[in-house]
């Protein structure tokens, strides 16, 4: 009954006769993997796609020198392996939980049955992967124009409009996550993230309290955003590569 409940409310399934969505349930199962599980290897048949029902979870990839790359972390109603599942190919990154989860296993042959029924789900499931790959166009366009700082200042001011709904002196945000995770979120990887936000603070842009990041000086942080320079220091660039190559290949995860 939980799981018929958690397809329901998502957008895939939506409005479907509960009867052919109950004949779904049967194949579906309710994992629960604490933070730290493996979800699944990247290289191993996707012979599933998943529904997150609550936690996180990070999808991940090595860069050529063997660094883990956060390639996008997903959240609570949001799906996650769809497309792999549906051609049949391999998972080609691995999925970590972050947090304590749950989260719906839909096999790919009973979802595959539901297709032939219900055609218009496919159309759901195209109109959800192809946000999925605007939303990376967006973000590979950032990391390719815009410099780590420029990007770490626009997240914390965006975070203040979404947490206090203003940007001010002493507005405090809360990072949300661990540094890696943010740092994913800005298309970068953790060392750079710490040594640009602790370089906000001697500028005395920012103070850092933990995840706790009091904004000193707003305006300063708007002319650091406004940066579209390439000036991301020795090694950026590579940085910036493997990001891309990551980036793009977990659009095929989609």
């Amino acid at each position: 009954a939980r799981i018929l409940g958690y397809l329901e409310r998502h957008t895939l399934f939506h409005d479907l006769p509960r009867n052919d969505l109950a004949d779904l349930v049967l194949d579906c199962r309710l994992r629960t993997p604490f933070k730290g599980d493996r979800v699944f290897e990247a290289g191993q048949p996707a012979e599933s796609f998943y529904l997150l029902v609550t936690g996180e979870v990070k999808l991940s990839s090595a860069t050529p020198s063997g660094r883990e790359c956060v390639v996008e972390v997903i959240r609570a109603g949001e799906t996650f392996a769809l497309v792999p599942c549906l051609d049949e190919g391999d998972y080609p990154v691995s999925a970590t939980a972050l947090t304590d989860c749950a989260m719906v296993r839909v096999p790919r042959l009973a979802f595959s049955r539901l297709l032939h029924r219900h055609p218009e789900v496919g159309a759901r499931a195209t109109r959800e992967v192809a946000s999925r790959m605007r939303r990376f166009r967006t973000r590979l366009e950032e990391i390719s124009t815009r410099t780590v700082p420029a990007r770490s200042a626009s997240h914390l001011l965006r975070l203040a409009e979404e947490q206090k709904g203003h940007v001010a002196t002493g507005v405090e945000v809360n990072l949300g996550g661990t540094r890696e995770v943010v740092a994913a979120a800005i298309g970068t990887v953790r060392e750079v993230f710490v040594r640009t936000i602790r370089g906000f603070e001697k500028k005395g842009l920012v103070a850092i309290h933990g995840r706790r990041i009091v904004l000193l000086d707003p305006d300063g942080l708007q002319e650091v955003a406004a940066d579209r320079g390439r000036r991301s220091g020795p090694g950026g660039h590579m940085v910036r590569a493997a990001l891309r190559e990551r980036a793009l290949e977990a659009l095929s995860l989609h």
